[in-house]
């Protein structure tokens, strides 16, 4: 069994002091990072990079609700987030993959990457909060996940 743990994934509707326009240093169309601090208030997607052995990075990601998480890992070999709590909802127009090797028992918490290309993904809208909300999630890579975790906070 492979499985890496996270720390919590702080997702949120932070109030916050922040510009209302996208990071300038992105390219047209390109998704940021998501980081420990709270994204610009123009921002409504951020990704979590998803390393072969299941590492995430960034391991705290701090977004508003409603922001659309994209985590994505290079290469076929599929992954599987599970969470704790509900995070949200997948985004409109992605669909989970196939659990595969996987034990999927709750749909609402256990998200399956899917294809694209050649790499794999799992996209969510993250559900809205009024208080914050701590779920803590894992990546699965093989077989299951052990200790499941993410953390979320209110706009």
């Amino acid at each position: 069994m492979n499985v890496r743990c996270c720390l919590p994934l702080c997702l949120g509707a932070l109030l916050c002091a922040c510009p209302a326009h996208a990071p300038d240093d992105l390219a047209p169309g390109e998704v940021p990072m998501c980081r420990s601090t709270p994204p610009p208030a123009g921002v409504t997607s951020v990704r979590v990079q998803v390393a072969s052995n299941g590492d995430a990075n960034p391991t705290l990601c701090v977004i508003r609700s409603g922001t659309e998480v994209i985590w994505e890992k290079r290469g076929a070999s599929p992954f599987m987030l599970k969470f704790k709590q509900v995070p949200g909802v997948p985004v409109t127009g992605w669909r989970p993959g196939e659990p595969g090797r996987f034990t999927l028992t709750d749909s609402s918490k256990q998200f399956p990457s899917s294809g694209t290309g050649s790499d794999q993904e799992v996209r969510l809208q993250i559900k809205e909060v009024t208080a914050a909300e701590d779920i803590d999630y894992c990546v699965a890579t093989s077989v299951d996940c052990v200790d499941p975790g993410i953390c979320i906070l209110p706009r």
